[in-house]
């Protein structure tokens, strides 16, 4: 019996997995949305919105969420 493998919030416990070249020339633009925290000192993140700069011709695009062992997002992109 070969042995199991999951990754947590992978569906079925499949993932999509891609290997291409780094692109230095790609532009990404990240902006965090802030609120304060109630009866805190601070303010906290609620949200992130990350804007990547496509590549024309580029298709079948994805945008996955995560870090090692746990995937917190994956759906396909779409809009230009």
């Amino acid at each position: 019996m070969a042995p199991l493998s999951a990754l947590l919030g992978s569906k079925d416990s499949t993932y999509h997995f891609v290997v291409a070249p780094p692109r230095s020339d790609l532009g990404v633009t990240t902006e965090l949305t802030m609120t304060q925290q109630p009866n805190g000192p601070g303010r906290v993140p609620v949200g992130a919105t990350i804007t990547v700069a496509v590549p024309q011709g580029a298709t079948d695009l994805r945008a996955m969420v995560g870090k090692p062992g746990l995937i917190v997002g994956d759906a396909p992109v779409s809009g230009s």
